[in-house]
């Protein structure tokens, strides 16, 4: 296993600079090939690629609030992706799960 496979988990944000500078997170990591799938938006269309682990840069500065967590969950919602939904519910910080859960319901 290389270096930067150990570097990266499903959920985190990336960098591709070889992609005009794209930004995305990563859904799935293949360690057999090295290599990792990256949903990201470009133009205003969702796309998802295929990139060589060893040339993502990890962003630190996007580092998820609440209000991130609430769109990202709607979008997981709205596209009705359980496997997106469930990961981003893992990834919750503890301390936003009580803030989520025991918020109100309401219709938009």
């Amino acid at each position: 296993m290389g270096e930067n496979e150990l570097l990266f988990e499903i959920g985190d944000w990336v960098w591709i600079p070889h992609r005009n500078n794209a930004i995305g997170f990563i859904t799935t990591i293949s360690e057999i090939n090295g290599n990792c799938r990256i949903r990201t938006q470009f133009e205003g269309k969702e796309n998802h690629l295929w990139i060589d682990l060893d040339k993502l840069y990890e962003c630190k500065e996007l580092a998820l609030e609440k209000e991130d967590f609430d769109e990202i969950i709607h979008l997981a919602l709205h596209y009705g992706d359980q496997q997106w939904f469930d990961d981003l519910h893992e990834r919750i910080p503890i301390v936003l799960k009580d803030i989520f859960f025991n918020q109100k319901l309401t219709r938009s």
